[in-house]
């Protein structure tokens, strides 16, 4: 049996009630319906259910994008060399918080000052301001509210990064990140 394998079926077994995790572990789970248990740090309160306060908390603290990054997170790239093929976008699967490519001293969204300092700015995307355009990137595209895409991009150049969203039951969870940067 696989590490993955056995960590699902304790994952599984503690959400159910049939295994139940002592107390000297960290660890509490959250399930959404549209993806695998995840392990959320014990504790973990939720910034906010509306989002913009979520993401306030989650772009300028790093315990919130640990406690609130669903894994296995969904990592997309881009490969400028194969536009219009079948290898255009490529997809893996992420499942440490540590391998995120993204991650830069403890964190996996920049903050105000390391923002400013390379020029990027961020777009928020939600089902209020999403307008289905066929030269956007898919995850520009939210149908529903309970979605959310936050772009970093640097004006005028081919660099865009997206980060996605979902809100469950208990709180917003980071799931996916797409780097579609030319």
């Amino acid at each position: 049996m696989t590490l993955a394998v056995f960590r699902w079926f304790v994952a599984v077994a503690i959400a159910t009630g049939c295994l139940v995790a002592p107390s000297r572990w960290s660890v509490t789970l959250a399930q959404d319906a549209r993806s695998s248990p995840a392990v959320v740090q014990a504790g973990a309160t939720c910034p906010s259910r509306e989002f913009s306060t979520f993401f306030k908390a989650f772009s300028t603290r790093s315990e919130v994008q640990r406690s609130f990054t669903r894994f296995p997170l969904e990592y997309g790239v881009l490969n400028a060399d194969a536009i219009d093929t079948d290898e255009e976008f490529k997809t893996r699967v992420i499942d440490r918080f540590e391998d995120v490519p993204q991650l830069n001293k403890g964190v996996i969204f920049p903050n105000a000052k390391e923002k400013k300092k390379h020029g990027l700015r961020e777009k928020v995307m939600t089902r209020g301001n999403s307008k289905p355009n066929p030269n956007a990137d898919p995850e520009s595209v939210i149908n529903d509210s309970e979605s959310a895409t936050v772009t970093l991009f640097i004006p005028d150049t081919g660099f865009r990064i997206h980060y996605r969203f979902r809100r469950d039951s208990r709180c917003w969870f980071l799931y996916g990140i797409s780097d579609r940067s030319i």
